[in-house]
């Protein structure tokens, strides 16, 4: 999933974040995106983002979710009561979601990050982690909640769906990530996808439209993204960006 914004030097690049343990390589494409990259861009930095995981003191996440949702993550982290009611609701969804995923090792942008450590160079950041999570904390709880309904399903297919995700993604199938079924047949959060995706998306169109760098440039979101309903390479196409496909 790379594509090439047409008179420039500019690319855009849709990653995973994680792969399935035993994955480790970078595949050829992503390879090809990033080898002549000067600049290079991802979402946020995600270290930053850690001090945003906790609720301010005066809230619970008990309070937030539902009893069952509640009740799903106690039993997935026994004993950790005082700690996870301190997770703010997508910090919840997360680590439930990745706990039935099973192994896992560093993805696109955690392997790219030390490469351009060791060139004397910095990733540069379309947002800021305190944006995201002022963000996500829009969508209600409930919504983060819906992922933490059903640990059976999460628990018999988590894995297969991860398999699943990161197969489709290997192979640059962008129709195949739109359409991709969840554990337990649940939907996709209309909510969900407005937060985590669709307004992000339509604030980096404009970043990227503006942008007329000089030297190779690399751009790393996330592959769903760039997949679905208002997803960022249609939204640039509206605003006028040509776009060609290379992977």
């Amino acid at each position: 999933m790379l594509y090439q914004i047409e008179d420039s030097p500019l690319k855009i690049m849709g990653t995973m974040h994680v792969f399935p343990d035993g994955n480790a390589s970078l595949p050829d494409w992503v390879e090809h995106g990033y080898r002549d990259a000067e600049v290079v861009w991802s979402e946020h930095d995600w270290q930053e983002a850690r001090k945003y995981d906790l609720l301010p003191p005066d809230q619970s996440l008990k309070q937030l979710l539902p009893k069952k949702a509640w009740d799903n993550l106690l039993l997935l982290f026994p004993g950790r009561e005082q700690e996870i009611s301190r997770w703010r609701p997508a910090h919840a969804s997360g680590n439930f979601v990745g706990a039935f995923m099973g192994p896992q090792t560093d993805g696109v942008e955690r392997q790219i990050q030390p490469r351009e450590t060791n060139k004397g160079r910095q990733l540069q950041w379309l947002e800021s982690a305190a944006e995201v999570a002022r963000l996500f904390d829009t969508a209600p709880a409930r919504c983060w909640a819906e992922t933490m309904l059903n640990i059976k399903a999460a628990h018999e297919e988590g894995a297969q769906f991860f398999s699943r995700m990161y197969e489709r993604w290997k192979n640059c199938d962008r129709d195949g990530l739109a359409t991709i079924r969840y554990p337990g047949g649940r939907r996709e959060q209309p909510e969900l996808r407005r937060v985590q995706l669709e307004v992000r998306n339509a604030e980096w169109t404009e970043k990227i439209a503006m942008m007329r760098p000089a030297a190779p440039t690399l751009i790393m979101v996330g592959a769903l993204h760039l997949a679905g309903k208002n997803n960022l390479i249609a939204l640039l196409a509206k605003r006028g960006v040509k776009l060609k496909r290379l992977a």
